[in-house]
């Protein structure tokens, strides 16, 4: 990606972290030698799940703490500019803005920003955006959940992950498909060499089994003998498949998709994911639907269909949080305002349908 275009003659500056590590006692953070570089003007997007070290990293960079390993060249240490307005009170964020108007006048260097779309509304965080994207010669790190305000403003990704942090020259967004990307094909690769180990391993304790069977129940030699080279060839094979197996070769189990819950939220909302449901039980006493994988995507128009009785509105309920049975598994809620028109029954009056079962988050029925 371009870097922010910057005047003639600017003297660009770089902050570098050099094969650092940092721990806690008995809770090590920053494991892997994290090493990374940004210039004059990068806008960094500092991502990752909770706990995986984000706050450590920002205080390490701002000199609050100290490597235990390695180095870290801060050239605008110690005039940073650090914003943090989570902890307001005010509503919609009125001191969060003013705290951060005031510091942006101010056209800081090196800019540390920590959730600073918290409190805002709709309106603040696209200013916000576009006051940041003007101040081409201010380097920023920037920690945030929001990944439109994250797209909108960053130049670049640092990407934590169980003590290691990757490193791209791309918006977080861009980051996170391609993760996720790579995250399906290991998947697939996995099922497929899975699928391969079990054929190759039951083909052999076949060929095996089938030849004892041969040798206990022929008393003809030529039988026998044949049965005892079957037999000899099956255990080489297998002795080549332990050998494949400890080579190094084999892939290993994927990681649990829900470690990386925070992350793949992200790409859900990057990719336009409004609801999605992974490997879910929906349940009264007994279960409606098993491993469930569902997922509906802004602009989708999906119908329904089933027996009376199928679950059609119980699964409908459980998609929008409403379900008053057990939901087990990962669920995405809708996180927009959304209607929602419950069955019309006998009796009821078109009116009074529309009005009584239109439930939304700031879906108002117009008045008559």
């Amino acid at each position: 990606m371009d870097r922010p275009e910057r005047q003639r003659g600017d003297f660009c500056l770089r902050l570098i972290l050099s094969r650092v590590s940092f721990a806690y006692p008995e809770q090590p953070v920053l494991m892997n030698n994290i090493s990374a570089s940004i210039e004059t003007g990068d806008r960094v997007a500092l991502i990752g799940a909770n706990g995986s070290g984000k706050s450590t990293l920002l205080a390490l960079l701002l000199g609050q703490l100290q490597p235990m390993q390695g180095h870290i060249q801060n050239p605008w240490h110690p005039r940073a500019a650090v914003l943090n307005p989570a902890g307001k009170q005010a509503s919609w964020g009125q001191a969060a803005w003013q705290e951060i108007a005031a510091s942006l006048v101010q056209a800081p260097r090196f800019l540390v920003l920590d959730e600073p779309t918290r409190h805002l509304d709709e309106r603040h965080r696209q200013q916000l955006a576009t006051w940041l994207n003007r101040m081409k010669d201010t380097t920023m790190v920037v920690v945030s959940h929001d990944l439109e305000f994250l797209d909108a403003i960053a130049t670049h990704t640092w990407h934590l992950d169980s003590g290691q942090m990757t490193v791209a020259a791309v918006r977080p967004g861009e980051h996170l498909r391609h993760l996720e990307a790579e995250r399906e094909s290991y998947q697939r690769r996995y099922q497929q060499q899975q699928a391969m180990i079990e054929r190759l391993t039951r083909d052999i304790q076949d060929t095996k089994e089938q030849a004892r069977r041969t040798e206990q129940h022929t008393i003809d030699s030529g039988q026998r003998r044949y049965a005892k080279k079957v037999a000899k060839k099956a255990r080489a094979r297998e002795k080549r498949l332990d050998h494949w197996e400890s080579s190094g070769e084999k892939l290993e189990a994927p990681r649990d998709p829900h470690i990386l819950r925070h992350t793949w939220e992200h790409v859900a909302s990057a990719s336009g994911t409004l609801i999605r449901l992974e490997d879910s039980t929906i349940a009264y006493e007994s279960s409606l639907f098993e491993h469930l994988f569902l997922e509906v995507r802004a602009g989708d128009r999906i119908g329904i269909v089933g027996d009376n009785g199928a679950g059609k509105s119980s699964l409908m309920e459980a998609l929008l949080g409403r379900f008053p049975g057990r939901v087990v598994g990962h669920v995405r809620m809708p996180a927009v305002p959304y209607a929602y028109i419950q069955q019309v029954f006998e009796g009821d009056s078109h009116e009074t349908a529309w009005e009584d079962h239109v439930l939304s988050s700031g879906v108002k029925v117009p008045a008559s």
